[in-house]
């Protein structure tokens, strides 16, 4: 009997055994391949014509490398051209959305953040490596809102037939009305709403760099838009319009007048020549008819459709008209 429980105790150890190793063989699972040691097949085209940024895509981001992405933020805001004004704090996550040959086997990735708020040129050495040359901010979506204070950040970038990028960086910075007067909106505007817009220029150089073009190339203008939004044109446009039109030809002042396509309008002067392209979304607000007058490097300013002379008077202050 003694014997018989010694051997039934040998055989439930030997068991036990043999369950314990099956059970720590499953525990220790074989790891999976990091996305960032596997090859990827990023799409190859060429980096479109109009650059911007929409915060409800869907396009699919290719995952890079870890060191990619250190190096990226590294020097993520080490050029030239001007900085976002609102205070932000850049993103980790980021992919690609394709690349774009260059010659000598340099390529050019169209890198986009996860949170699609931002989007980067980054030029490579190319050649199966992805050590970085260069980068480029070309478009931003940002908006901060503070109490009773909203700021928006619009970045869009046109490439040229040249090649060269062609970006227009829009701020604007509006407090609420709510608790203000008409009086007091209309004695202090600065004080309720401002805007700024710059323009920049980029190339890319015989050493795959983006060189900055100064804004100086842009010729200097003065330049007048009469819009309307459809459904809005007023009762005296006909009548009114072409005498403001026919004051800005006097004084040398472009103008032209439009009803579509506000965020995309191309300055052009008497012979036709491309100045500049501008978007006047935001210094028109909520507007629905009136005028907008430019000037290069100087705030845009919206006029709401109003009597011949009151719109004649406005437009003799911006541009400093002396009466005859």
């Amino acid at each position: 009997m003694k014997k018989q429980l010694i051997i039934n105790t040998i055989k439930l150890s030997l068991f036990l055994f043999v369950l314990l190793t099956i059970l720590s063989c499953k525990s220790k699972k074989t790891p999976e391949p990091s996305s960032n040691s596997e090859t990827v097949e990023y799409p190859v085209s060429l980096i479109p014509s109009l650059i911007e940024t929409n915060l409800t895509d869907n396009v699919t981001l290719y995952p890079v490398s870890d060191d990619f992405i250190r190096d990226f933020l590294n020097i993520a805001n080490q050029y030239q051209g001007q900085k976002v004004q609102i205070k932000n704090t850049l993103p980790r996550e980021w992919g690609v959305v394709m690349i774009e040959r260059l010659p000598e086997g340099r390529e050019i990735y169209l890198l986009q953040s996860k949170s699609r708020e931002w989007v980067y040129l980054v030029i490579t050495s190319g050649y199966g490596t992805q050590r970085i040359l260069d980068i480029l901010p070309v478009a931003v979506n940002l908006a901060l809102q503070n109490q009773d204070i909203l700021e928006t950040e619009v970045w869009k970038t046109t490439r040229k037939e040249d090649g060269s990028y062609a970006i227009e960086k829009t701020y604007n910075w509006v407090r609420s009305v709510a608790s203000a007067t008409k009086q007091d909106v209309e004695t202090n505007p600065d004080a309720y709403t401002k805007s700024n817009v710059v323009n920049e220029m980029y190339t890319i150089n015989n050493m795959s760099r983006f060189e900055f073009i100064q804004s100086d190339n842009i010729p200097d203008y003065n330049a007048v838009i009469f819009y309307y939004l459809p459904g809005h044109k007023p009762l005296a446009w006909d009548e009114t319009i072409p005498i403001l039109q026919s004051f800005c030809e006097d004084n040398e002042i472009i103008f032209d007048e439009l009803y579509e396509n506000l965020d995309r309008v191309v300055i052009r002067d008497y012979k036709l020549n491309d100045l500049t392209e501008v978007n006047l979304v935001p210094a028109i607000g909520n507007a629905t008819c009136g005028m907008v007058l430019l000037k290069k490097d100087l705030e845009p300013k919206n006029v709401s459709f109003a009597s011949l002379d009151r719109m004649r008077i406005e437009i003799k202050r911006y541009f400093k008209i002396i009466s005859q």
